[in-house]
């Protein structure tokens, strides 16, 4: 029998600061083309509440199909994410963030196959009504995903719904864009799925992320715990089904 996965929590990584000028993901790159499958996978599945909804919301849709499920986004850098900024491509504006979300997050090490996976969680580690998971691109880190202030807001918005929502985000360290990171990141999801009791997992990829997602559906057992896919700015797959 296979031992049971363990949290181990880091202390606080506040004093870790790297220079994210190395990292590739760059926000003006994200074509805004999204992948979803329906939430209702779940029976316990509702519509998410809003956040900040007139500051985020979408200015236009370019094409919709699958009664909502595949979207298109209209995405300009100028509008999207210059005109949020305090400082550019540094700070967003106060009003596009609510820090009180911090108070529920943690940086801790999971001990997920054979080797531990370094994940920044938001929320509850059991009982999640829904659980989305956020792999970066190359030169990334789960700081990009739990960063606040930079690339518009989004992350700190992303991380209030799903609190606000009782879900829980995870945004872990990919050590590798392969079979190795596909198997981690394939490990984080039934992790998140047993702890939620079998509640719907978003899985959202990055740049050279969109990799991992793309690896991700060829595995049976983690689409099977999958209640939807979103791809930014990634390469497309042309044998995606």
């Amino acid at each position: 029998m296979a031992e049971a996965p363990v949290a181990r929590q880091a202390p606080n990584e506040g004093a870790d600061r790297v220079s994210m000028s190395t990292i590739l993901f760059s926000i003006r790159h994200l074509i805004g083309a999204l992948l979803f499958a329906s939430l209702a996978v779940s029976a316990r599945a509702e519509p998410v509440k809003p956040y900040k909804d007139a500051l985020f919301r979408y200015s236009k849709l370019l094409q919709e199909a699958d009664g909502g499920d595949f979207r298109v986004v209209d995405y300009q850098e100028l509008r999207d994410i210059n005109e949020r900024d305090q400082i550019p491509e540094r700070r967003v504006k106060r009003a596009y963030v609510s820090l009180g979300v911090k108070s529920v997050q943690v940086n801790e090490t999971l001990g997920l196959g054979e080797r531990g996976l370094d994940v920044t969680r938001v929320g509850p580690d059991r009982g999640a009504a829904f659980t989305v998971i956020f792999i970066h691109g190359r030169g990334g880190d789960r700081r990009l995903g739990a960063n606040d202030f930079a690339f518009g807001g989004n992350f700190n918005r992303l991380k209030n719904l799903a609190v606000v929502n009782g879900g829980t985000y995870y945004a872990p360290s990919v050590r590798s864009f392969d079979a190795a990171g596909v198997a981690d990141v394939s490990a984080l999801i039934r992790f998140a799925a047993e702890r939620s009791g079998g509640g719907p997992v978003i899985l959202s990829c990055a740049s050279m992320g969109s990799f991992i997602c793309w690896g991700i559906a060829r595995q049976e057992a983690a689409v099977s715990a999958l209640g939807g896919m979103m791809i930014m700015g990634g390469p497309a797959d042309p044998d995606f089904r």
